[in-house]
């Protein structure tokens, strides 16, 4: 779940990125991806792809970025698996949270 070229291995065996079609391949330039191994349910590993240049339909592993490991709960990966911290203490993210911009502060 770690390895860039295992990952970009499998993102290109099950995903057909040219069926997006060459206008939106060309506006796609970074996709955020989870991937949970089929041998150990209890991590998720979130992984972000640059696409390089327009037109690009494959994965490549120099534009994989592996943003974070998550510990899943239950086997399954979901917004249960979340949550923020606040004047430390932990509060579970749940569907009817609004998520906060990137570089907003929470009072």
């Amino acid at each position: 779940m770690t390895d860039s070229y295992l990952v970009a291995d499998l993102l290109n065996s099950v995903f057909d990125f040219s069926s997006f079609g060459e206008l939106a391949i060309g506006h796609l330039n970074t996709t955020i991806f989870s991937v949970t191994a089929s041998d150990d349910d209890s991590v998720t590993a979130i992984w972000a792809h640059q696409q390089s240049p327009t037109g690009d339909s494959t994965v490549e592993a120099l534009e994989l970025y592996h943003l974070a490991d998550v510990n899943t709960l239950n086997g399954e990966f979901s917004s249960d698996n979340f949550a923020y911290l606040v004047d430390n203490d932990f509060y579970p993210i749940s569907s009817e949270d609004i998520l906060v911009p990137l570089g907003q502060v929470i009072t």
